[in-house]
């Protein structure tokens, strides 16, 4: 390390390895996806530059030189998570217990969860169905578009006259249009009431059985009333539906275990909670269901930023109590049984006025905000150790000669 610069170049080499051999694709998918993930770190490397709280540099090299022999990779995710601030004064335990990256996607999550079964819960209209029959509440689709056919909850066909009628019958604020196989927010058509009771789109695109049909020439959608919110949620930030983000572990003996939850928030009067936005997010005590100190941006998306209120509305987030901690957990039990093949799960959960709806399940879940939110690497929480192994798991370096 020279003058605060970090000297990466065998690690990125070393890193380059690991993306070569691990993961599905071609040579050059893999090239490319290598060049996208190195490219995402250098805002971290430029915060870690610029930031007048950090540790002194002679510890900073020691913790990099543990990390990356703990984990056998780049420790990239020792800047993405601004581990060399002075306030994360860890033992050599919990610094490692920081996933990094590629181990998460490229060695555990595609190993643990049974990528045979992602429709179940990568094309919304499945989940849907799946998740009411085991008694979860979820969101009710106003109609479905699948295989360019507009239908109703049951896939059976919807005439032309039934749903406008539907239509002619909304009475909420807003209308969701969710691409099936969509996430983090990506491709939502957000149709807003009018004062002439029609629903339109900011670019003043009508709510119609014609548009309905033009969206869906390329994939299939699903068509939601936007959900009211618990007070505890709506005052935080209004503008939004603001989640619950559990994750959820389907023990082999059929157990489910939650190993964590965030509270995704919307800022500056968007309509969602998704990171890409600029949404924040804010850990959840499992024993109190109160929020931790700090919610903060995803740290994928550049530099983090992290703040103890809300930035509109104030809401200090220590022990911030929020509702339905014994129905959300009952509620991703029957969930997490339901979609078994994939025993690692996170899900987004609305908190309304009646109790909490599951508004969708991911099995492809991502890391960073997981971790930054809750404060900790989850390395634990996920059951890294000697049990994967036994569960043919590959284990990172400095757990390997581990019984």
């Amino acid at each position: 390390m020279t003058n605060g610069r970090v000297r990466l170049r065998g690690a990125i080499h070393e890193q380059f390895d690991r993306l070569r051999l691990s993961g599905p694709g071609t040579a050059l998918r893999k090239a490319r996806r290598y060049v996208d993930y190195t490219r995402d770190v250098l805002p971290h490397l430029r915060a870690f530059r610029e930031s007048d709280d950090r540790k002194p540099l002679a510890r900073v090299a020691r913790e990099l030189r543990l990390v990356q022999a703990f984990w056998g990779c780049a420790p990239f995710h020792y800047f993405l998570y601004r581990l060399y601030e002075n306030h994360f004064d860890l033992s050599d335990e919990d610094l490692c217990a920081w996933i990094p990256d590629w181990y998460w996607y490229h060695v555990f999550i595609q190993r643990v969860n049974d990528m045979a079964y992602v429709a179940l819960e990568g094309d919304k209209n499945v989940t849907d169905v799946v998740l009411h029959a085991a008694g979860v509440p979820v969101v009710v689709p106003l109609w479905k578009v699948a295989r360019g056919a507009v239908t109703d909850r049951g896939f059976q066909p919807m005439p032309r006259g039934e749903f406008e009628r539907v239509v002619a019958g909304l009475r909420c604020d807003r209308v969701f249009g969710k691409p099936v196989a969509g996430a983090g927010g990506e491709g939502f058509a957000i149709f807003r009431r009018r004062p002439d009771g029609s629903y339109r789109t900011d670019d003043d695109r009508l709510l119609c059985w014609d548009e309905v049909h033009r969206l869906a020439d390329q994939t299939d959608w699903v068509f939601q009333e936007g959900l009211p919110q618990h007070e505890s949620a709506r005052r935080i930030h209004a503008a939004s539906i603001n989640t619950l983000r559990p994750v959820t572990e389907r023990l082999p003996g059929g157990e489910v275990r939650v190993v964590a939850v965030t509270l995704r928030m919307g800022v500056g009067g968007g309509d969602t909670d998704n990171a890409h936005v600029g949404g924040i997010s804010c850990g959840v005590d499992l024993d109190t269901w109160r929020c931790l100190k700090w919610a903060q941006t995803d740290g994928t998306l550049g530099a983090i930023r992290r703040t103890d209120r809300h930035p509109d509305s104030g809401v200090v987030f220590e022990g911030y109590k929020l509702p339905f901690r014994d129905e959300v957990l009952d509620a991703l039990r029957r969930g997490a049984s339901a979609l078994y093949p994939m025993p690692i799960m996170s899900w987004d959960v609305a908190l309304t006025p009646r109790g909490p709806v599951v508004l969708e399940a991911n099995a492809g879940l991502g890391l960073s905000h997981l971790q930054s939110a809750s404060h900790r690497g989850l390395r634990r929480e996920f059951r890294i150790g000697p049990e994967r192994a036994a569960e043919g798991i590959p284990l990172p370096p400095g757990l390997a000669g581990r019984s």
